[in-house]
């Protein structure tokens, strides 16, 4: 019997140091993309001279009609 409660006891352990290292995976994951999104938005605003919401009707535009083209094919 205190081997099932050691065994148990150790899986508790394991699992504790699995999800802090996925809370760390997914901390850093979100921290790239945030600055993914901010370094996109500077170059559009610096490149283009538009305003990010301006941009992002182009990209939606030109992926529709890549879409619908490709859908043809």
């Amino acid at each position: 019997m205190t081997d099932i409660y050691k065994q148990v006891n150790d899986d508790l352990k394991d699992d504790q140091t699995t999800s802090h290292l996925s809370q760390n995976q997914i901390a850093e994951a979100s921290y790239g993309w945030v600055a993914t999104i901010i370094s996109f938005y500077s170059r559009a605003r610096d490149f283009y001279k538009i305003d990010f919401d301006s941009f992002m009707i182009i990209l939606v535009v030109l992926s529709h009609i890549t879409y619908v083209t490709k859908k043809k094919i």
